[in-house]
C-alpha cells in the first residue's frame, strides 16, 4: 500500500514538472496583422534584406527572437515551415517581448551611412564654386553634438583606430584646414546648443552675438563663418515628446534646403534611443530617413549603431551617450571593449561617414577636375 502511495505521488511529481517543462518550452505565438496586404518576411533585421515571403493576414507565427530595439522579431511559420524576420508593429502577441533572445547582426560601420548619390555630388560642386572649403565640415545639433567628447577627442589627438587604419587618412584630410582655433573636429559650433531642438538653428534669438550677425540665424551663421562643405547633423531628441511630428518635419525640411542653398552637402543623422520614449524615437527616426530619402541626401543611421549595446550606450539619464571607463581619453579609442559605448560609436561612426563622404564626392570631383 505504501509503495503504491509513493508510486502515485511520484507520478504525479512527474507530471507536474512535465507540465511545467513543457509550458516553459512553449514558445511565444504571434498572429499577422497587415490588414489587406501582405506582410514581407524578410532574410534579417531590417529593410535593407532581401524578402523571402510574402505573409497573408492572420498568419499564425511562433516567435524565436528579437532585434536589439524590439522593432523586428525573429519568426518561424507553420506548413510550410518558413524562417525570417518580420517587422514588429504589423505583428499581434501577447508575450512579453522583453524575455526574448536578442538576435545581434554584426554590426557594420559602413553599412551605417547610405544615400551619396548624383545630387549630393551636384550640391558638393555648387559648395566649391561658392568658395566652401572641401575639408571643413560642420556640426549641427544639441548637447550631444555640443559635448566635448564627441570628435574632440580626435582633434586632440587623443584617438586610437586599433583595428581601423583605413580611418587615419580621413582624420589627417579634415584636420589640415584650420577652423578658428583648431580644425573641423575641435571647432565650437554657433549652431548647436544644450537643449536646442531643430527650430533653435533656425531661430535668430538663439544666435552667438559675440560672432553672427543681426538676425543672422546660427545655422546660417555657422555656414558663412567657416563655410564648410558638409554638415554633420543631429537633431530631434529634445523634440521629442511635445514637438508635433509635421512642425518637426518641416523642420528638418528647412535646415536641409539652406545647406543646399549655401552648397553644404547635409547629413542627416537618426538620433539615439531615448528611455520611455522608445516609440516616439521610432516614429521621429523614421521622419529623419523619410525626409533624407525624399531630400535625396546622405543618412547617418547613428541609432542602428547604439541599439546594438542596449544596456551601455546611454548614461544613467537614458539620454546622452556613455563613456567608457576611462571618461574623455577613451572616447576615440576604438578598442573592442570600447565600442558598447555611446560617445565611441558617435565617434567611430562618424569618422566612416566623413570617410565616405571623401572616398565618394571629394576624391571623384578631384579626379575629375585633374583629368578635364
Amino acid at each position: 500500500m505504501k509503495l503504491r502511495l509513493v508510486l502515485i505521488i511520484t507520478l504525479q511529481l512527474l507530471s507536474g514538472n512535465m507540465a511545467q517543462a513543457l509550458q516553459a518550452d512553449t514558445p511565444p505565438q504571434g498572429v499577422v496583422n497587415s490588414g489587406s496586404a501582405p506582410l514581407r518576411l524578410r532574410a534579417g533585421p531590417g529593410l535593407d534584406f532581401s524578402v523571402l515571403a510574402l505573409l497573408s493576414n492572420g498568419t499564425a507565427l511562433i516567435i524565436t527572437a528579437r532585434s536589439a530595439d524590439s522593432s523586428w522579431l525573429q519568426v518561424q511559420t507553420n506548413g510550410p515551415e518558413q524562417s525570417g524576420w518580420v517587422y514588429r508593429t504589423y505583428i499581434t502577441t501577447s508575450a512579453d517581448l522583453a524575455a526574448l533572445p536578442i538576435e545581434r547582426r554584426p554590426l557594420s560601420f559602413a553599412r551605417l551611412i547610405s544615400g551619396i548619390s548624383d545630387h549630393t555630388r551636384r550640391i558638393y560642386r555648387r559648395g566649391q564654386a561658392l568658395g566652401n572649403h572641401a575639408d571643413v565640415f560642420a556640426k549641427i545639433g544639441d548637447s550631444i553634438t555640443v559635448s566635448q567628447h564627441m570628435f574632440h577627442p580626435i582633434g586632440e589627438g587623443l584617438y586610437n583606430i586599433r583595428g581601423y587604419p583605413g580611418l587615419q587618412p580621413v582624420i589627417d584630410y579634415f584636420s589640415r584646414t584650420p577652423v578658428g582655433s583648431g580644425d573641423s573636429f575641435t571647432r565650437n559650433s554657433v549652431a548647436a546648443g544644450v537643449g536646442w531642438n531643430a527650430a533653435a538653428v533656425l531661430l535668430s534669438k538663439f544666435a552667438d552675438r559675440t560672432q553672427c550677425q543681426p538676425a543672422e540665424i546660427p545655422l546660417i551663421c555657422e555656414y558663412r563663418l567657416i563655410q564648410p562643405a558638409f554638415a554633420l547633423i543631429m537633431l530631434g531628441t529634445n523634440d521629442t515628446g511635445y514637438v508635433p511630428t509635421s512642425t518637426y518635419r518641416h523642420n528638418l525640411e528647412r535646415i536641409i534646403q539652406i545647406s543646399v542653398d549655401h552648397g553644404v552637402v547635409p547629413v542627416l543623422s537618426t538620433i539615439p534611443p531615448r528611455r520611455g520614449y522608445e516609440d516616439t524615437v521610432q516614429a521621429f527616426n523614421q521622419i529623419i530617413r523619410e525626409v533624407a530619402q525624399e531630400a535625396d541626401i546622405p543618412l547617418w543611421d547613428y541609432h542602428a549603431a547604439m541599439v546594438v549595446y542596449p544596456q551601455t550606450s546611454l548614461t544613467l539619464d537614458g539620454v546622452h551617450p556613455s563613456l567608457p571607463p576611462r571618461g574623455h581619453d577613451d572616447a576615440a579609442n576604438f578598442a573592442d571593449d570600447n565600442l558598447p559605448y555611446g560617445y565611441v560609436l558617435r565617434n567611430l561612426s562618424a569618422l566612416y561617414v566623413l570617410d565616405a563622404l571623401r572616398q565618394q564626392i571629394v576624391i571623384p570631383a578631384q579626379d575629375q577636375v585633374s583629368g578635364s
